[in-house]
């Protein structure tokens, strides 16, 4: 983070962490996150209530949230991989995941996570496919000056033997490779560090029936590690990164004699993991600060620019699409286009998005209609119509009731449309023979670019009688329906009425 009085302001980081307690792995990750986003410079908040004296955790209140959205600030809200949905509501996300999604939170899984937000795992073993391969930030979450060798070897006993069942003592172990008078640990004893460091260094072996960080802090006293097979150790979290240095993988005797040979090498493999975290965080830190100002910067042409930016079709989905129509009967379109001012940028702005929907439907017709056509470029699918400046509606109908298309839709120059709203309407006109008319939402473009939504409710056809100026436009209808009404009825100049 580059020093500076005038800077522009980092965004903050909002984190949804459970209260803090020691005997949660995870949980201190993501307290010690916020930590570490302090002591690098940013401002970072975390939801508990119940917090680490020994780390920079400030609460997320409603007044510094308030504050913030006072002096129009975005934040940046990191969630664990146990949280579904956005509860924070927050317009950047991003997921720490601490483990694999639904392992912990059974109705979590990654299909529950927004499309947008950014995935960060804890190691390399929980990424989920297709995701960044530098999108990985591996925290040590153990204390070195506590989970250490005890100062007198002797301390150890040789053969004596500690296990854990799990959080809610779970998993069964076989009393037969316990031994004499073993101990048991639970997530309430010991109830300090301290007292759990002097277990595992009294022992000589530690059982684990559960994915958990107990079995690093038992090989850095120098208690070898055993992680026992079942449902709720499925794999070993971190193994990328540690390279399962003093663990052995089940009661193999040379399972337990490599982690006896690899034992040592642990703590500096830990070492090197706490200095590589810094350069994680800060990837971590750019890739996020880099998306808020991609939000707000998208966010200055207005809520139509957020609100058409993900209704893009993926190359993907656009195979899908076409393959689908390519076996239907997709109804014959007509698109008339009104130039009456002689407007040659307007009217290109809408051939262009027309033209680029040639792909998706290509049963289009268009008909520009205008005093002086002369200067419309020639196209297959296009004709050009003059029409008087005055007195048109005849004109209008003459070329309708004449027209081979199913169904039709009038444009002003200038207006636009978008191809994923238009495949959507031809998905459905294929699958709708009944339908007689269709109306869709619509985005209103300012003269500075500025858009914004017009979202149209369900038909209700008092509304519609009310303000036709804000429901009635940019319909399509069906042609036979329409001409068997007569047209547009002619005494009504400038306004196209049934």
């Amino acid at each position: 983070m580059t020093r500076s009085l005038f800077s522009k302001r980092p965004s903050p980081y909002y984190l949804l962490a459970p209260d803090f307690r020691r005997n949660s792995a995870g949980i201190r990750v993501m307290h010690m996150l916020c930590d570490a986003l302090m002591r690098s410079g940013y401002e970072a908040y975390v939801t508990a209530n119940v917090l680490s004296p020994g780390l920079m955790t400030p609460r997320l209140t409603n007044d510094v949230i308030k504050t913030h959205q006072t002096q129009g600030v975005e934040p940046i809200v990191v969630y664990p991989e146990v949280v579904s949905g956005n509860p924070l509501a927050g317009n950047v996300v991003a997921r720490y995941l601490l483990n694999r999604p639904g392992f912990l939170s059974r109705g979590v899984t990654a299909e529950s996570f927004g499309k947008d937000d950014l995935i960060f795992a804890y190691t390399k073993d929980l990424q989920l496919p297709d995701r960044p391969a530098d999108r990985v930030m591996f925290m040590p979450p153990f204390d070195r000056s506590i989970f250490c060798l005890p100062q007198d070897p002797a301390k150890r006993v040789p053969g004596k033997v500690c296990y854990y069942r799990g959080r809610s003592a779970q998993s069964h172990i076989d009393p037969a490779i316990l031994g004499d008078n073993p101990i048991e640990i639970t997530p309430h004893f010991p109830n300090t560090w301290e007292g759990l460091a002097d277990v595992f260094q009294q022992c000589e072996y530690f059982y684990c029936a559960e994915s958990s960080a107990l079995a690093g802090e038992a090989a850095l006293c120098g208690c070898i590690s055993v992680l026992l097979s079942s449902e709720w150790a499925p794999q070993v979290i971190g193994k990328s990164e540690t390279q399962g240095f003093g663990l052995a993988h089940g009661n193999d005797p040379e399972q337990i004699e490599e982690a006896r040979r690899t034992l040592p090498l642990l703590l500096e493999r830990i070492v090197q993991q706490e200095q590589e975290f810094w350069p994680a965080l800060d990837n971590f830190i750019d890739i996020t600060q880099a998306a808020t100002r991609e939000y707000q910067e998208a966010r200055k042409g207005g809520a139509g620019t957020l609100w058409l930016a993900p209704r893009v079709l993926t190359n993907v989905e656009r195979g899908i699409a076409k393959a689908y129509l390519r076996d239907k009967m997709i109804p014959a379109l007509e698109l008339v286009v009104f130039d009456f001012l002689g407007q040659p940028d307007k009217l290109n702005r809408t051939l262009n998005s027309i033209n680029a929907l040639d792909g998706l439907y290509a049963s289009i017709q268009i008909c520009v209609m205008g005093v002086d056509v002369s200067k419309v470029a020639p196209q297959v699918n296009l004709d050009a119509v003059k029409i008087p400046a005055v007195d048109y509606m005849e004109c209008i109908n003459h070329r309708l009731f004449d027209s081979g298309a199913e169904w039709f839709m009038c444009l002003n120059a200038g207006d636009e449309l978008t191809s994923s709203g238009f495949l959507v309407t031809a998905l459905d006109l294929t699958g709708s023979p009944d339908w007689r008319a269709v109306y869709a939402d619509e985005v209103l473009r300012y003269s500075d670019g500025h858009l914004e939504l017009m979202l149209r409710p369900d038909f209700n056809l008092d509304l519609l009688l009310s303000t036709p100026a804000t429901l009635a436009k940019h319909w399509l209808f069906r042609r036979d329906v329409w001409q068997a009404m007569g047209g547009f009825i002619t005494d009504s100049p400038g306004r196209l009425r049934t």
